[in-house]
């Protein structure tokens, strides 16, 4: 898990273009009905805060078992990051993620249950 660290890293700049309430019918590409653009534009500075310290910690197994009930859908998850696993070699067809791979971090990330951006996280296992 991570908390946002408190003081913003830096600042970015963005900017975007006014619209104007016009009533007209005639509709813009990207632009909500009844406006209509300026042509002029506003900027603003916006404090980035892009920096996490760890508030808990997990020691990374040797691997994870995957239950044959979530393998249909955690196998696809799996393949879209790269991260490499292997069918069960008995009938159960559950799905085994070995930790000692270059994509280990990313696998423990995505399959510790207690991980605030994991496949827990996102209700895969519900």
């Amino acid at each position: 898990r991570a908390a946002l660290a408190g003081t913003p890293a830096r600042y970015e700049t963005i900017a975007w273009e006014n619209l104007t309430l016009d009533g007209g019918a005639v509709a813009e590409p990207g632009v909500p009905a009844g406006f209509r653009r300026t042509g002029t534009f506003e900027r603003a500075r916006l404090p980035v805060y892009d920096r996490y310290v760890a508030t808990a910690f997990a020691n990374q197994p040797d691997g994870y078992a995957i239950d044959a009930r979530f393998a249909d859908v955690v196998a696809p998850l799996l393949r879209a990051h790269g991260i490499a696993f292997v069918r069960g070699a008995d009938p159960t067809g559950h799905l085994v993620v070995p930790a000692g791979q270059p994509l280990g971090a990313l696998a423990a990330v995505l399959l510790e249950p207690e991980s605030d951006d994991g496949f827990s996280a996102w209700n895969v296992f519900a």
